[in-house]
């Protein structure tokens, strides 16, 4: 169900953390992960191409980071509406969405901690790099 996973990222530190506990995902049998930075063509417009240049480092880094967990990993940079685009490319890449990384209205952190508390199959560990846990 979850072996190959879309991670929307905004590399921010916020996904740093985020992408540090993904290898917790194994558990429930992930096994790659496409990490995708959308770029909204509503704010950036005609400078996509060259900001999308400028992220890659960023990305390559988080990349790096997912594969040293054991996972296979994937960047990709695309424009567009996100709420569209994710959508579009997880129907592409056959992969299952998440929506990590990026900084959600209070709801969206406490469903996650309600869906957290429910499940005792894996827990997300601790992100070496930061000195506290995502959830």
């Amino acid at each position: 169900m979850f072996s190959r996973i879309l991670v929307a990222t905004d590399l921010s530190r916020a996904s740093d953390e985020v992408i540090c506990t993904l290898a917790s995902l194994k558990a429930l049998g992930t096994r790659e992960a496409l990490l995708l930075e959308c770029l909204n063509v509503r704010d950036v417009g005609g400078l996509a191409g060259s900001l999308a240049e400028q992220m890659k480092p960023k990305l390559e880094q988080q990349r790096e980071r997912v594969a040293r967990q054991g996972l296979h990993a994937e960047a990709k940079v695309v424009a567009g509406l996100p709420h569209i685009e994710i959508n579009r490319q997880v129907l592409l890449s056959k992969h299952t969405r998440f929506y990590f990384g990026q900084q959600p209205p209070p709801w969206r952190i406490l469903a996650a901690r309600i869906a957290s508390d429910a499940s005792s199959r894996t827990s997300l560990k601790q992100c070496p790099k930061h000195s506290r846990s995502f959830l």
